[in-house]
């Protein structure tokens, strides 16, 4: 889980997603996630392995509630073998937000 309440503007937390298939058999890879209070997209930025940050779609974000969400990602992004997905906490969006959580995170790659 990553929790970024309550932390200084700037804060970057990390998690690891290990990949062992043979990423050249896919088509598509997405990540699936539940998260909680993501008030704007510019309360936070995600990255994958310090590339781009990815855009966060409307279904994750949220006053406070959980929200389940697909973000679609290159799989020119992806590698095998370890993975780091980063948030950071990037605007307290004028003093409205203290942060936000996330609760779960799993890449889905797909295949024709």
């Amino acid at each position: 889980m990553v929790s970024l309440y309550d932390v200084a503007v700037g804060t970057r937390q990390s998690i690891r997603i290990a990949i062992t298939a043979q990423l050249h058999r896919f088509d598509k890879a997405q990540i699936a996630m539940r998260a909680e209070d993501f008030d704007a997209r510019d309360e936070l930025t995600i990255k994958l392995n310090g590339g781009q940050s990815l855009y966060i779609p409307d279904d994750l974000l949220s006053d406070q509630s959980n929200r389940l969400g697909l973000m679609d990602i290159p799989l020119s992004a992806l590698k095998s073998g370890a993975n780091e997905l980063t948030f950071t906490f990037a605007s307290n969006l004028g003093g409205t937000t203290s942060g936000f959580k996330v609760h779960e995170v799993l890449l889905v790659l797909t295949a024709n």
